[in-house]
C-alpha cells in the first residue's frame, strides 16, 4: 500500500512540474530588435511598437527606442514562440 501511494506522488509531482514548465515557456519574452531611419521623436515608444507590429505581424508589448547616428533602433518585448 505504501509503494502504491509513493509512486501515485511521485507521478503527480512529475506530472505537475512538466505542467509548470509548459506555463513558464508561454509567459517567456525576448527581445527583438529593428532599425531604420530617422530619429526617435517625443512618442519613440510608440512608434517604435506600431512600427514593429506592421513590419512582423506580431504584437510588440514593450520597446525602447534608441537613436544614435540618424538611426533608430527599436528593441522590443515580444511573446517567445514555444517550440
Amino acid at each position: 500500500m505504501k509503494s502504491a501511494i509513493y509512486a501515485l506522488l511521485c507521478f503527480i509531482f512529475i506530472v505537475s512540474s512538466h505542467v509548470q514548465e509548459v506555463e513558464a515557456n508561454l509567459r517567456k519574452t525576448c527581445v527583438h530588435r529593428l532599425n531604420s531611419g530617422g530619429s526617435c521623436g517625443k512618442s519613440g515608444q510608440h512608434d517604435c511598437e506600431a512600427f514593429y507590429t506592421n513590419k512582423t505581424n506580431q504584437k510588440a508589448f514593450y520597446c525602447n527606442c534608441t537613436s544614435p547616428f540618424r538611426t533608430r533602433y527599436c528593441d522590443c518585448a515580444i511573446k517567445c514562440k514555444v517550440r
